[in-house]
């Protein structure tokens, strides 16, 4: 899902939630970016895991910055 999110200093720019992949890593979890396989942080549960990144986003990149 794309939507614009209100900066700081008052501009809008277009974001997105961050599509991710919740992997065993040893005892605990990892989440990883489903697209290019970045690690996005470690966890203790899946459900930590989910909650967490549920409400991660980062920019859009084929909208420009204004």
């Amino acid at each position: 899902m794309e939507f614009q999110a209100r900066r700081p200093d008052g501009s809008l720019e277009w974001r997105r939630h961050v599509p991710f992949h919740i992997l065993p890593d040893g005892q605990r979890f990892k989440a990883v970016h489903a697209g290019n396989g970045r690690l996005l942080g470690r966890f203790d549960t899946v459900e930590i895991a989910e909650r967490s990144m549920r409400y991660m986003t980062e920019p859009v990149p084929h909208y420009k910055a204004k």
